[in-house]
């Protein structure tokens, strides 16, 4: 038996519009790794054309990928960056994401006559990237008294999982814990 994968854009599109009505915020499609297997280009492309003007991706590779593709939308890359790359990143105009005093050492150490673009990744409780939150303010601050760039927004995973919620971890989200 042969098997495949049936990709209806559309749903994505509702999915992401359902999220949106839920927020009354912009959403920003994820298409890191390949979209997920459903093809990066082909995903962005289409959103792109229903008004999603901001894409998140895991690393520079895949920013540039987008880019070179012709579409002309904003990039939020999620991931750390090496120096190198966070350089480039910037040089692009794509937005960073800084999680860790290192990423603000590093963002100190460049030498790019661009302005860098800057979310701030804030860890929820799941203990794997970003700054815990009585952290963030303490690196907000830093960011924003060096000069070390712009700060569009602020983000985090929330995640669920059965280890998370035997903790006691995650965040209420209209009465319901996640």
């Amino acid at each position: 038996m042969r098997s495949w994968l049936e990709i209806n854009l559309k749903n994505i599109e509702f999915n992401l519009n359902q999220i949106e009505n839920l927020t009354q915020k912009k959403a920003i499609p994820v298409i890191k790794a390949n979209a997920y297997g459903l093809g990066s280009i082909k995903v962005a492309k289409y959103l792109s054309k229903k008004n999603f003007k901001l894409f998140a991706v895991a690393n520079f590779q895949e920013a540039i990928e987008i880019k070179n593709s012709g579409l002309e939308n904003k990039i939020l890359i999620m991931g750390n960056n090496d120096k190198d790359d966070l350089e480039l990143a910037i040089d692009n105009g794509f937005s960073i994401t800084i999680s860790s005093w290192n990423d603000i050492k590093n963002l100190e150490m460049l030498n790019t006559s661009k302005e860098a673009l800057i979310h701030i990744k804030i860890d929820t409780g799941m203990g794997r990237i970003g700054f815990i939150p009585d952290d963030s303010d303490e690196a907000i601050k830093h960011i924003n008294d060096n000069n070390l760039g712009t700060i569009q927004g602020i983000y985090s995973c929330l995640l669920y999982t059965s280890d998370a919620a035997d903790e006691g971890l995650g965040v209420d989200l209209g009465g319901r814990r996640i």
